[in-house]
């Protein structure tokens, strides 16, 4: 009996300080983007999810390096885990067009 309520006040307790801890964010995986045409003959061109982005990124010494580009995800939410990285490496001038289906 003992040994029970001992268990069951840590599980508590344990609960308690939990509790008090922020959520953790679901993280982001990095996503390469693929060839447009190629995955279009694979899985159909209405079934292709594109996005386009083009930022920059401040380099040593105060340069800046460009990045632009347009690829293509078989998911919605491979597409939106690219965009996320894409943003958060190139934070600067941003370009940006959501994740849309299909190539048109």
């Amino acid at each position: 009996m003992r040994t029970t309520i001992a268990t069951l006040a840590a599980g508590i307790a344990t609960t308690l300080l939990l509790a008090g801890q922020p959520a953790e964010a679901t993280p982001h995986p990095r996503v390469a983007g693929l060839d447009c045409g190629g995955l279009a003959r694979r899985i159909g061109p209405g079934n292709v999810w594109r996005a386009f982005f083009s930022g920059e990124k401040e380099t040593l010494f105060d340069h800046r390096w460009p990045f632009t580009a347009a690829p293509c995800f078989k998911t919605q939410a491979d597409c939106r885990n690219w965009l996320y990285w894409a943003q958060t490496d190139y934070p600067l001038d941003q370009e940006v067009r959501l994740c849309r289906r299909g190539l048109g």
